[in-house]
């Protein structure tokens, strides 16, 4: 079985990078109709979470209370999900993480947050719409400052920067406006994962790839690709529905892996 002979590549491994994508996502994961959602905000007295759900479907300002209740919900919660069967893979192991999705899903499960990092962005923080400053401002108590605002008058106005009092906006970066993305947000870390890297050369060394497909080749699906290339002792483990293929160059120290990685984790338990 493939997940056998994925098991046995990364406990023969020194390192594992993970690099995960859009098939790991926490819409998929934890739909916005999931129950424990509105059964936590039920028994905390917030009684709105289901109305405002429904309404953000057609409206923009509704939408925005949902993703504040959401992402508040996550940002709260360790919950159970296919991340857990991978920790149990990679337990013990000298392991790093990066992810291109921007939902912070990935730290409600039992991974070592020191061993994450997020170029894309996070839920985590607040930055100006405007980007009157670089300031970044942490999101989980103005998002339950302003939902209790929301359960107790019904104002849907934004979370407005202290600064111009143009809304605030969570710190991850757009396709549609890339530039405002203050990055500073991640840097640290990523410096972290850089110098993790410098780690792996010449040793046995597994990159695992999980749900990235094309979305943003050049944060791990191509450096994936020119690491394994340059280490004769690498691995390199690509899982995705329809985007698992590996080029010629890499075949004999590549497995692809044509599933969707949700399913992937799922079945591998």
């Amino acid at each position: 079985m493939i997940w056998n002979t994925i098991r046995e590549e990364i406990q023969a491994a020194d390192k594992i990078v993970v690099g995960i994508g859009a098939e790991l996502s926490a819409k998929r994961l934890l739909p916005y109709d999931a129950k424990e959602i509105n059964d936590f905000y039920q028994s905390i007295g917030m009684t709105q979470y289901e109305t405002v759900r429904k309404a953000g479907e057609e409206q923009e300002e509704m939408a925005y209370l949902r993703d504040l209740y959401y992402f508040y919900y996550i940002r709260t919660h360790k919950i159970p999900s296919v991340y857990d069967e991978l920790a149990k893979w990679l337990e013990g192991k000298d392991y790093f993480i990066i992810t291109s999705n921007t939902d912070d899903f990935i730290y409600c499960s039992s991974f070592d947050e020191a061993r994450i990092v997020s170029p894309c962005g996070t839920r985590r923080l607040f930055q100006c719409s405007h980007r009157c400053s670089d300031s970044l401002y942490p999101s989980k108590e103005l998002m339950l400052a302003k939902l209790k605002e929301y359960e107790e008058t019904k104002e849907t106005s934004q979370i407005a920067c202290g600064k111009c009092k143009e809304a605030l906006v969570f710190n991850v970066r757009t396709k549609e406006n890339p530039s405002n993305y203050i990055e500073e947000g991640y840097l640290s870390q990523w410096g972290v994962y850089t110098k993790w890297l410098q780690g792996t050369l010449n040793r046995r060394f597994v990159a695992l790839e999980l749900g990235e497909g094309f979305e943003q080749p050049t944060l791990f699906h191509w450096p994936f690709e020119r690491l394994v290339y340059f280490n004769q002792k690498a691995k390199l483990i690509r899982v995705h529905k329809k985007l698992s293929q590996v080029g010629e160059e890499l075949k004999e120290r590549a497995i692809a892996v044509p599933m969707d990685s949700m399913e992937f984790l799922q079945k591998g338990k």
